[in-house]
């Protein structure tokens, strides 16, 4: 029984910590190399985020200027249709034939 003993003893005492220091160098560099792509991967997901933002950002800024110029088109163009005298728009809707089959609304609102 003593000699079993010893014998298990032996074993899990002098073989094994060869093993186990072999096993935490392998674990060891295993979780080093699992930490550095774990902050890889996260540094990736902060940089597309980063780009998303800016990217949202500019369509954003795209979309007020695009509204801004929409909402000044109808500015220029109400400015250009005062600008022709009032008695031509009477004149041209009041008198369709001369102009043969043009209808008065285009002529006097050239940009419909």
């Amino acid at each position: 029984m003593n000699y079993k003993v010893e014998l298990l003893g032996s074993f899990f005492v002098y073989e094994p910590k060869t093993e186990r220091w072999t096993d935490v160098i392998i674990i060891i560099i295993i979780i080093v190399v699992v930490v550095i792509i774990i902050i890889i991967i996260i540094i990736i997901i902060i940089i597309i985020i980063i780009i998303i933002i800016i990217i949202i950002i500019i369509i954003i800024i795209i979309i007020i200027i695009i509204i801004i110029i929409i909402s000044l088109e109808p500015v220029r163009s109400t400015y250009k249709e005062r600008t022709v005298p009032l008695r031509m728009e009477v004149g041209i809707s009041l008198n369709p034939f001369t102009h043969g089959s043009v209808s008065p609304l285009r002529e006097m609102r050239p940009g419909l």
